[in-house]
């Protein structure tokens, strides 16, 4: 018994095909020519059929991207599905970015579980097909990849595969995983993939799949650049289970939001993984080619950090856990680094061990103060010869605890009078609770110096001024108190009575004396 005809598939409904199939579709079109034939017995009839798909278009939901099946047959023939020029093309409507694969063999069946292949794939994979056939792992891909030779040959489900892939840096191949929300686009060199039928270790049945990268080199987020990528990664169960990688990098960011913002180079790093202690090592030097300190200070709560800006971007670790806890070993030089904030701009330059992990690090060795400018607004003296380190301890976490602030900045000034002071501001303690003094060649302590350098005056001059206690002689007020009075300055108020600030502090009617600077 034999039939034959055309289904034309803009007939179909949509929603009742997405019950068939886990891929939801928006647009489905074309023409499948089919042919049938029935024979054998009543008990066991053997089906044959042929599917000849012309100028099939579909598009998963929410997708852009159309999948073609121009051409083609697909033929079941007593048990054997068998591919004879089927090419399946992925275009972009609106980037114009398409690939073409072409599949050709068989697959023997048994009933309906695959028990034998002997599949050949070649042409180019665009990434807009992985977006197609794996929205859940990929949130965006573009570009291309040449698959130079794949062939799935073997029995069982899951058959041995091999496959060599190279990329263009014509049309670089660029994903952003679901897992890492980081763009990384392939520009050159490849990959080899192997495998063997699953082995006894293998509790689903999937082979073992040995991948080799020769020479990569791949951008990440535009910015930073891997080259000279090679090594292997073994995955079992779709799982790796070992990794041995060595690669060079160019400007690579690291950033904790709204306080560190580093680029980093190295040369021969290498990246390990064992499935034993499941831990990623990373092993090499590195250099901050460029890097900040951006954290500012808030000088009302007497030198203490601001708090991030709300929406700040998450650090990598949280996004990605297992690089959070990858185990570094790492020399780092400092080729140019600053602090440049609100209230100073510093350059440093140092080297540094950096062990534990990138969500824990342990750091050791020193940061040296080469030159730069301490500011506070509203004083008078320019802080510019600044001299000092920065001790870091591997046995204390970064940043609370380390690094310990050495660190003094000094300015001359001259006051009213036409006497001349050398005033040495001093910082110690940690990063986030630093300590800070201020004093003077001529004797003043830090109250007395944050008078002079606030309001002009000499504490004696600023007693006479606003008749009271002088500045530093009171013991009754304490250094943080003299800090917040030095933000007042004591100038005649110009507004009525009936509307002079509460902060005035004195009665209606009376002669206002302060306002704010």
């Amino acid at each position: 018994m034999t039939a034959e005809g055309d289904l034309d598939l803009s007939l179909l409904d949509l929603s009742l095909l997405g019950t068939l199939s886990p891929l939801q579709l928006d647009h489905l079109k074309g023409t499948l020519a089919l042919q049938m034939r029935l024979s054998g017995t009543v008990d066991k009839p053997v089906p044959e059929f042929e599917l000849r798909p012309t100028n099939v278009h579909l598009r998963p939901a929410g997708l852009e991207t159309v999948v073609q099946v121009p051409s083609g047959s697909i033929k079941l023939a007593r048990g054997n599905l068998g591919f004879t020029g089927v090419r399946v093309l992925v275009d972009d409507i609106h980037q114009r970015e398409s690939g073409e694969v072409t599949i050709a063999g068989s697959i023997v069946l048994d009933g309906l579980t695959p028990s034998k292949w002997g599949l050949i794939i070649n042409g180019k994979i665009a990434g807009k097909m992985l977006m197609a056939f794996a929205p859940q792992a990929i949130s965006q891909a573009s570009g291309v990849a040449t698959i130079e030779w794949a062939a799935i040959q073997g029995k069982g489900v899951w058959p041995p595969l091999s496959a060599t892939l190279s990329f263009d840096p014509a049309a670089p191949l660029s994903i952003i995983p679901r897992a890492l929300p980081r763009e990384v686009s392939f520009r050159s060199g490849g990959l080899s993939i192997s495998s063997s039928s699953a082995d006894s270790s293998s509790s689903s049945g999937i082979p073992t799949y040995d991948i080799e990268i020769e020479d990569v080199s791949a951008v990440i987020d535009g910015e930073g650049i891997l080259s000279n990528v090679g090594g292997s990664v073994t995955i079992r169960d779709l799982k790796p289970v070992a990794a041995s990688v060595r690669l060079d990098v160019d400007e690579i960011p690291f950033r904790v939001p709204s306080t560190l913002d580093l680029l980093l180079t190295g040369r021969g790093l290498s990246v390990r993984y064992s499935k034993d202690d499941r831990t990623l090592r990373a092993d090499g030097a590195v250099e901050i080619v460029n890097g900040k300190f951006i954290r500012n200070f808030d000088l009302g709560e007497v030198l203490r950090p601001t708090t991030p800006p709300a929406g700040s971007n998450r650090p990598f670790w949280e996004e990605w856990p297992e690089l959070g806890a990858a185990a570094l070993n790492l020399r780092v030089g400092i080729r140019q680094m600053a602090v440049a904030n609100n209230i100073a701009d510093i350059e440093l330059d140092g080297e540094l061990e950096v062990g534990g992990t990138p969500r824990d690090p342990r750091i050791a060795g020193t940061i040296s103060v080469q030159r730069g400018t301490f500011r506070m607004q509203g004083t008078r003296a320019a802080f510019t010869r600044t001299r000092g380190n920065l001790n870091f301890s591997q046995a204390q976490r970064f940043p609370a605890q380390t690094p310990q602030l050495n660190v003094e900045s000094e300015a001359d000034y001259r006051d009213p009078s036409g006497r001349d002071h050398l005033i040495t501001l001093s910082l110690r303690g940690t990063i986030f609770q630093p300590e800070w003094d201020l004093r003077t060649s001529t004797g003043y302590n830090k109250s007395q110096t944050l008078a002079l350098i606030f309001f002009g005056k000499t504490p004696d001059q600023v007693r006479q001024s606003i008749g009271d206690t002088a500045l530093g002689s009171d013991p009754t007020l304490s250094d943080e108190t003299l800090s917040r009075r030095a933000k007042w300055t004591p100038l005649p108020c110009a507004q009525p009575p009936e509307r002079r600030p509460r902060r005035c502090g004195r009665r209606a009617g009376a002669r206002c004396r302060s306002r704010r600077a």
